[in-house]
């Protein structure tokens, strides 16, 4: 295996090579990579303005619940996104270089630091500098082991951790298995990226790959706002009078909420792994139409109805009847984020009410109610909520344990000129969560998945819970 990586001694004709690209673009070229405001918008016409200071921002509150997460596991790879793929076609490194290092100097939150200055956690964001990128090649390894070693050597990659405080939050290893056969994977973290960044990101990348290529300037949108803009704007919103009313529901409905006590194949170990693997199971195809059919009856979504299946199976399992579950959504709902790259997700944390037995259709009823009344008052980030209600630094995420999710397979990949980009999968080996619940909408049919802590459950266990889902819906 021959590696080809940047030097130290090169880290400065880099720089010097990145700031002559920049210069080379035309102004209007350079304002639409690069600019905070969008061309020609109207002044006022913005929900979320720019920032004054274009130098630092203050941290989210999702931003800084990770960061104490960090704090107390130092190390934390965990909340490391991976996004990897292989490309069988002529492959030009020096191009795919330039569209990094673009792609970081056009969405400022790929080239941000983090800074705790008092109880003051800021975005520190740093000039446009080449985005670290290691080209590896084992295309002199024997053919048959070529992808196994791949395989390790991505896993190595995701796992390396990022020094919050020093290195920019996107890096990239491209292995080279042949003179067109690529591997590429591409690493931030969740306090730059989300699973919704992925669409932004590939389409971004892609077309600053082909200006490598062309010469030609990449269509690319102008950029309304940066994700620090959007930062200072959420925290502008504490003493809002939306929010201080979203704060007393949330308040009320949580201040009492009990974690779920299931019993575990191992006990709790006092430093958490973040270990994890994954088991799947699909519904029949007959059983996925009627369980569909009766979320239409009632009046839900399949979203909801798959919720309230596994509420009830927990309820069963902890023979508790208040089930506290989060909820992920995107968290885009201002046009001027849709063009970021960055941590906009949300959650929602919804106590699903299992008291005094009720049938089915009543419980669907409730979850429709909880969730509906939890939508309502999203303008308080969970994190925020998390941060007021969790005395000192978290060892984990407080509030909820279990995490329920669609799976949304990302459609989209990037595009390298006429390459052809196909998936590379590789096991992440980890998970945020004791439990993550999730499904996924099949062509005729339904798949139910669960990540588990493999310190906490073994497999069979995990089968079984699938079992009883199943066996519930039937």
């Amino acid at each position: 295996m021959t590696e080809q990586s940047p030097g130290e001694g090169r880290a400065a004709e880099l720089r010097r090579r990145l700031e002559e690209r920049l210069r080379s673009l035309s102004p209007e070229d350079r304002a639409r990579l690069t600019s905070p405001v969008a061309a020609g918008a109207a002044p006022g016409t913005t929900g979320i303005p720019v920032r004054a200071d274009q130098h630092r921002a203050p941290a989210t509150f999702a931003q800084e619940l990770i960061w104490q997460l960090h704090l107390a596991h130092p190390g934390l790879t965990a909340y490391h996104v991976p996004r990897f793929f292989r490309i069988a076609g002529r492959f030009d490194r020096a191009a795919f270089q330039q569209a990094l290092d673009l792609l970081a100097a056009r969405h400022e939150i790929l080239r941000t630091t983090f800074q705790q200055r008092g109880e003051l956690l800021e975005q520190v964001i740093q000039p446009p500098t080449p985005v670290p990128c290691r080209f590896l090649s084992i295309a002199d390894a024997p053919i048959a082991g070529q992808e196994a070693r791949a395989q390790e050597l991505v896993q190595a990659e995701i796992r390396r951790p990022f020094d919050l405080a020093r290195d920019p939050l996107l890096r990239a290893l491209v292995i080279e298995l042949g003179a067109e056969d690529h591997v590429i994977t591409i690493v931030s973290h969740h306090l730059a990226s989300d699973g919704a960044s992925a669409r932004v990101l590939f389409r971004d990348l892609g077309a600053l790959y082909e200006q490598a290529i062309s010469g030609r300037a990449a269509d690319l949108p102008p950029l309304p706002i940066q994700f620090g803009d959007y930062a200072a704007w959420e925290r502008a919103q504490i003493n809002s009078a939306k929010v201080n009313t979203d704060l007393a529901y949330w308040r009320g409905q949580l201040g009492d909420a009990a974690p779920l006590d299931l019993a575990t194949d191992h006990a709790r170990p006092t430093t958490q792994s973040f270990d994890g693997n994954s088991r799947h199971r699909v519904l029949p195809a007959e059983l996925a139409d009627r369980f569909r059919q009766v979320a239409q009856e009632e009046r839900v979504t399949l979203f909801l109805a798959v919720l309230a299946a596994w509420a009830t199976v927990l309820a069963r399992y902890t023979g508790q009847h208040d089930v506290v579950l989060g909820v992920p959504s995107a968290g885009r709902a201002h046009a001027e984020t849709e063009e970021l790259i960055g941590y906009l997700g949300k959650t929602m944390v919804l106590r699903v009410d299992c008291e005094g037995d009720p049938t089915f259709a009543e419980l669907l009823g409730r979850v429709r109610q909880t969730f509906l009344e939890a939508d309502e008052h999203q303008s308080v980030p969970f994190e925020q909520l998390a941060i007021e209600l969790q005395k000192g630094r978290p060892s984990h995420t407080p509030l909820f344990q279990v995490l329920f999710s669609q799976y949304n397979p990302e459609s989209t990949a990037p595009t390298f000129g006429t390459t052809a980009v196909r998936g590379f999968g590789v096991k992440r080996g980890w998970t945020k969560f004791d439990l993550s619940f999730g499904f996924d909408i099949r062509p005729g049919s339904i798949g139910l998945h669960v990540d588990y802590r493999t310190d906490l459950f073994d497999p069979p266990t995990i089968d079984r819970m699938l079992e009883h889902v199943e066996a519930l819906v039937a």
